[in-house]
């Protein structure tokens, strides 16, 4: 064998070991799973539509061998617009992006206590979706999560939250209630923006951050209490909050956007009768 035949195969070889290997999917019961090492898989993109009631379960059994179902792949159920509950297993850790995206029957959805993150606009336009359980080890939730639920009414954010994406519960239009749990220290831009229904929200006194358009145009908003380490209200921060009428503001407050309160017509002083001019747009 010459020289150049061997050096040849040797590099054939080497590209074969170092080739990534394929993914396998496979479909057991009607769900579509992606194969992973160390016999675990996740729920991952079908060539059919979902409908109805779909039950992941916690183990699924493929050629011989047992996997663990440890996530939701992004897109899994991307426009499945007739599906109407899922039920997801305990061994479930994350929740891709777009998982869920515009499944606008979806009704019902467990998220299992061992939940740790969801993706980008995992549950977008989910409009039928009325009520949220976030288990209390949830790390991560991506930016529009939740944007444009328009059925959810009410949300409670648990403290284990260590990241919260933009506008994350944007356009929620239903939405009345939101509960933002001791420990969270940044609600970001746009969080609960044109969130027309909410008229109660409770912030802990673990924030310091808040973002830009955090409650724009939250019409029906007519009380806030800001917890006292928050130092700045960023720019229209409660724009458009046309029925807000009383604001206690934080002890340690160094800075309020000439836009943090543009349109609050109804908002005449904060705490303690400091006086406030109210930009008109």
């Amino acid at each position: 064998m010459n020289k150049s035949v061997f050096t040849y195969l040797i590099s054939l070889v080497m590209l074969v070991l170092v080739a990534p290997a394929r993914a396998i999917n496979c479909t057991v019961d009607g769900i579509t799973y992606r194969l992973l090492p160390n016999s675990e898989c996740v729920v991952t993109v079908s060539p059919r539509t979902y409908f109805g009631t779909v039950t992941v379960p916690a183990v699924i059994k493929y050629s011989g061998n047992n996997y663990k179902v440890v996530g939701v792949d992004d897109n899994a159920f991307n426009g499945c617009s007739a599906l109407n509950v899922v039920n997801l297993p305990m061994t479930i850790s994350y929740i891709g992006e777009k998982a869920f995206f515009s499944c606008t029957r979806l009704t019902s959805i467990n998220f299992p206590r061992g939940l740790k993150k969801i993706g980008k606009s995992a549950f977008y336009y989910c409009k039928s979706l009325t009520s949220l359980d976030l288990p209390a080890r949830i790390e991560y939730i991506g930016v529009s999560a939740f944007a444009s639920c328009t059925s959810l009414q009410a949300v409670l954010i648990p403290s284990s939250v260590t990241f919260i994406g933009d506008n994350v519960f944007s356009a929620c239009t239903s939405l009345q209630s939101a509960v933002v749990s001791y420990g969270i220290s940044k609600l970001p831009a746009g969080a609960f923006s044109f969130c027309c229904k909410l008229n109660f929200v409770d912030l802990p006194i673990s924030l310091t951050s808040l973002g830009k358009n955090a409650f724009l145009n939250c019409y029906a908003l007519t009380n806030v209490s800001l917890p006292d380490d928050l130092r700045n209200i960023p720019d229209a921060a409660f724009k458009g909050c046309h029925k807000l009428e009383y604001v206690s503001m934080p002890k340690r407050l160094r800075s309020v956007s000439p836009t943090a309160f543009a349109g609050c017509t109804k908002l005449s002083s904060l705490n303690k009768g400091l006086p406030l001019v109210v930009a008109q747009n």
